[in-house]
Protein backbone atom coordinates (compact mmCIF):
# COMPACT_ATOMS: atom_id res chain seq x y z
CA UNK A 1 0.00 0.00 0.00
CA UNK A 2 1.33 3.41 -0.94
CA UNK A 3 -0.21 6.63 0.29
CA UNK A 4 0.22 10.35 0.23
CA UNK A 5 0.97 11.84 3.62
CA UNK A 6 -2.40 12.80 5.03
CA UNK A 7 -4.15 12.87 8.38
CA UNK A 8 -7.28 11.49 6.71
CA UNK A 9 -5.41 8.39 5.51
CA UNK A 10 -3.96 7.83 9.00
CA UNK A 11 -7.50 7.86 10.44
CA UNK A 12 -8.58 5.05 8.09
CA UNK A 13 -5.48 2.87 7.75
CA UNK A 14 -3.11 2.11 10.61
CA UNK A 15 0.21 3.90 10.00
CA UNK A 16 2.17 0.64 10.44
CA UNK A 17 0.31 -0.82 7.41
CA UNK A 18 1.58 1.92 5.09
CA UNK A 19 4.62 0.72 3.16
CA UNK A 20 5.79 4.04 1.73
CA UNK A 21 4.80 7.61 0.99
CA UNK A 22 5.22 9.01 -2.51
CA UNK A 23 4.93 12.39 -4.22
CA UNK A 24 3.08 12.69 -7.50
CA UNK A 25 2.84 15.69 -9.81
CA UNK A 26 -0.60 17.29 -9.46
CA UNK A 27 -1.00 17.32 -13.26
CA UNK A 28 -1.28 13.50 -13.25
CA UNK A 29 -4.35 13.45 -11.04
CA UNK A 30 -6.23 16.68 -11.74
CA UNK A 31 -9.48 16.92 -9.81
CA UNK A 32 -8.26 14.60 -7.05
CA UNK A 33 -7.57 15.41 -3.43
CA UNK A 34 -4.29 14.87 -1.58
CA UNK A 35 -5.88 11.86 0.12
CA UNK A 36 -4.77 9.12 -2.27
CA UNK A 37 -3.97 5.51 -1.56
CA UNK A 38 -2.44 3.02 -4.03
CA UNK A 39 -2.79 -0.76 -4.10
CA UNK A 40 -1.50 -3.40 -6.48
CA UNK A 41 -4.29 -5.48 -8.03
CA UNK A 42 -4.04 -9.14 -7.06
CA UNK A 43 -6.20 -12.19 -6.52
CA UNK A 44 -7.17 -12.68 -10.15
CA UNK A 45 -8.56 -10.70 -13.04
CA UNK A 46 -12.07 -9.95 -11.79
CA UNK A 47 -12.36 -6.47 -13.30
CA UNK A 48 -11.09 -6.94 -16.86
CA UNK A 49 -14.26 -5.25 -18.15
CA UNK A 50 -12.94 -2.10 -16.40
CA UNK A 51 -9.47 -2.59 -17.93
CA UNK A 52 -8.02 -3.75 -14.58
CA UNK A 53 -5.64 -6.72 -14.59
CA UNK A 54 -3.56 -8.41 -11.91
CA UNK A 55 -0.37 -6.48 -11.11
CA UNK A 56 -1.70 -3.03 -12.03
CA UNK A 57 -1.48 -0.11 -9.60
CA UNK A 58 -4.91 1.12 -8.53
CA UNK A 59 -5.12 4.69 -7.24
CA UNK A 60 -8.06 5.52 -4.97
CA UNK A 61 -9.12 8.97 -3.75
CA UNK A 62 -10.27 8.66 -0.13
CA UNK A 63 -12.23 11.93 -0.44
CA UNK A 64 -14.44 10.62 -3.27
CA UNK A 65 -17.69 8.91 -2.28
CA UNK A 66 -19.11 5.75 -3.80
CA UNK A 67 -20.56 6.25 -7.28
CA UNK A 68 -22.74 3.59 -8.88
CA UNK A 69 -20.97 1.74 -11.69
CA UNK A 70 -17.49 2.90 -10.60
CA UNK A 71 -14.89 0.84 -8.74
CA UNK A 72 -14.24 1.60 -5.09
CA UNK A 73 -11.98 0.19 -2.41
CA UNK A 74 -13.51 -1.15 0.79
CA UNK A 75 -11.95 -1.79 4.21
CA UNK A 76 -12.85 -4.67 6.53
CA UNK A 77 -12.59 -3.33 10.07
CA UNK A 78 -14.23 -6.32 11.77
CA UNK A 79 -11.00 -8.31 12.13
CA UNK A 80 -12.53 -11.51 10.77
CA UNK A 81 -10.87 -13.75 8.19
CA UNK A 82 -12.24 -11.90 5.15
CA UNK A 83 -9.73 -9.84 3.12
CA UNK A 84 -8.83 -6.52 4.77
CA UNK A 85 -9.13 -4.57 1.49
CA UNK A 86 -11.47 -5.37 -1.37
CA UNK A 87 -12.41 -3.70 -4.67
CA UNK A 88 -16.00 -3.65 -5.89
CA UNK A 89 -18.39 -1.67 -8.05
CA UNK A 90 -21.17 -2.30 -5.48
CA UNK A 91 -21.38 -1.59 -1.73
CA UNK A 92 -20.12 -4.55 0.34
CA UNK A 93 -21.78 -5.70 3.56
CA UNK A 94 -19.35 -5.68 6.47
CA UNK A 95 -16.90 -3.36 4.69
CA UNK A 96 -16.42 0.40 5.02
CA UNK A 97 -16.02 2.49 1.86
CA UNK A 98 -12.39 3.64 1.64
CA UNK A 99 -12.31 5.59 -1.62
CA UNK A 100 -13.19 5.62 -5.32
CA UNK A 101 -10.83 4.54 -8.11
CA UNK A 102 -9.47 7.58 -9.93
CA UNK A 103 -6.63 6.04 -11.95
CA UNK A 104 -4.93 2.77 -12.80
CA UNK A 105 -1.45 2.19 -14.12
CA UNK A 106 0.23 -0.82 -15.70
CA UNK A 107 3.57 -1.78 -14.25
CA UNK A 108 6.17 -3.17 -16.64
CA UNK A 109 9.36 -4.79 -15.47
CA UNK A 110 12.30 -3.89 -17.68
Amino acid sequence: MISTSSNKIDEIVAPDEIETYVSMPSCLLQGCSNDLIIFRADGGNHFTHYGIYEGMFLIFDVSKDFKDGHLSCYLNNSGDDRPKFKVSDKPLDGYRHLGRLVASMKNYEV
